[in-house]
């Protein structure tokens, strides 16, 4: 039946022959008449059909534009006249110019679009989604358009939680033979399981065993090649390498501590020590590193040494008798003694004056000087 629907159905109507709308200094006429045109006219595109109204020749009223793709029910085109029940476009004119609103369609009839605008110029477009909400609205304000709204964007749904998953060790003294049961499970489940994520825990939670695990593996693929990309493997290999940095973050930081500890040490004694009396004080129990870390600073010249490998840091008050002795050590520089001869001199220098070679303030400056006063 529905072959012989398809069959028998009628043909799309084509543009009627006759006359064509033509346009002559910005009016629309009649290919066959010299007065502007009015009234409704339809334009029947590959894609589209289009219903324009006119108004002395230029557009007024709506414009419809219709999908030629409209299917039916039974998947047959539907028109009817040239127009479609599916509408793409609806936009008002007047006057030739575009004037009120523009309203676009989805395939399936909902607003996706609307414009609003004024003698042909746009002030304000506002976008929706498929539920008729709407989503960006922007309005021309001194030229340039402004968002007024904007629909916020939905949170993210929280991610569920990674269930932890338990490890019991049923060989924590014997690694080989830990390692060599998970090795054999990661054989026989290539495409990853449970089993999987239980050996990765135990890579996470021992080292030794993330290392040995690695090690075991590289012998099997050895004699199996084409093992060489399981996932497991290079998982492994990444928690090695995480595990690596994280602990070489946590040895530096507990070496800046000791150093540091060391330091302080050594000002609040003000004593030299040897290394096991630093240990002892700390209760570091390791005198090989104490010593180790006193010798780096020493050669940093962070700290001094004796010849007996004793180490200290001189605080500053003790280091200032050391400028205090160095001063008294100096030879304090002395006066001249005073003799008779100075009453000579001021007579000399009294008979200078009364010949009228020095005069009286000349005089009194020499005197005061050889008093000193």
């Amino acid at each position: 039946m529905g072959l012989l629907k398809k069959l028998f159905s009628p043909k799309e109507p084509e543009e009627p022959e006759g006359p064509k709308l033509i346009e002559k200094n910005g009016l629309k006429y009649l290919s066959n008449s010299d007065e502007p045109y009015n009234g409704e006219w339809i334009n029947i595109l590959p894609n589209y059909t289009i219903v324009e109204n006119y108004k002395n020749g230029k557009m007024d009223g709506k414009q419809i534009e219709y999908d030629n793709n409209s299917k039916d029910e039974q998947g047959f085109t539907v028109q009817v006249l040239g127009r479609k029940n599916h509408i793409c476009t609806e936009t008002d004119y007047k006057n030739g110019r575009k004037h009120g609103k523009e309203i676009t369609r989805d395939v399936d009839g909902n607003i996706i679009k609307e414009n609003i605008y004024k003698n042909d110029k746009l002030i304000r477009s506002t976008t929706f989604n498929k539920k008729g909400e709407k989503n960006i609205e922007k309005v021309l304000e001194k030229g340039k358009f402004k968002t007024v709204y904007r629909k916020p964007k939905a949170k993210p749904k929280a991610k569920p939680k990674k269930k932890k998953i338990n490890v019991k060790w049923e060989y924590p003294d014997d690694m080989w033979t830990e390692v060599a049961t998970d090795l054999n499970n990661w054989i026989f489940e290539l495409s990853g399981g449970p089993k999987h994520e239980i050996i990765l825990e135990k890579a996470r939670q021992r080292l030794d065993y993330a290392e040995q695990f690695i090690s075991q593996t590289n012998e099997h693929i050895e004699k199996y090649p084409d093992e060489r990309k399981h996932p497991l493997k290079s998982d492994i290999e990444k928690i090695i390498r995480d595990t690596k940095k994280l602990l070489q973050g946590i040895e530096k930081k507990r070496i800046n501590i000791l150093l540091k500890k060391i330091i302080e040490l050594l000002k609040e004694r003000g004593e030299k020590m040897p290394a096991s009396d630093i240990d002892a004080f700390l209760k570091h129990q390791d005198v090989d590193e104490i010593k180790e870390l006193c010798e780096q600073m020493y050669h940093n010249g962070e700290i001094s040494r004796t010849a007996n490998y004793r180490y200290f840091i001189l605080s500053e008050e003790k280091k200032k008798p050391k400028k205090a002795a160095a001063k008294k050590s100096k030879p304090r520089k002395t006066s001249a003694p005073k003799t008779d001869s100075v009453a000579d001199e001021i007579k000399k220098f009294a008979d200078l004056k009364d010949q009228g070679i020095l005069t009286q303030e000349e005089f009194d400056a020499k005197k005061k000087e050889l008093l000193g006063l």
